[in-house]
């Protein structure tokens, strides 16, 4: 019978971070996604303008996805620690300011 050894605590921490770590890739992924189907169906319609609007800046698509995508975080990260409904008006304007990002003026 083979003895099991025991994981360190800082073993269970590096565990801990890298399945942190992988979560947050597919969440960020998922965001991605979730912003590249509102530019194709055009819903909401801020943000395939925003889009748009981006592209004729000079960004590339990857980057305007991810400039996108930052304000789709904020917004979802706000929602979650203020314990709030989502917000389509303050999300229009964070879009808006792009490529400003959403807490740059916070610093």
């Amino acid at each position: 019978m083979a003895t099991r050894k025991r994981k360190t605590r800082a073993q269970r921490a590096q565990t801990d971070e890298e399945a942190f770590d992988q979560q947050g890739l597919v969440l960020g992924e998922l965001l991605r996604e979730t912003v590249r189907d509102q530019v194709k169906g055009n819903n909401p319609p801020e943000v395939a303008a925003t889009y748009r609007r981006l592209l004729a800046q000079g960004y590339d698509r990857a980057e305007a996805i991810e400039l996108i995508t930052a304000v789709l975080a904020a917004e979802m990260y706000d929602i979650m620690n203020e314990r709030r409904p989502f917000d389509s008006a303050r999300y229009n304007i964070s879009l808006k300011r792009l490529p400003q990002l959403p807490y740059d003026s916070d610093a």
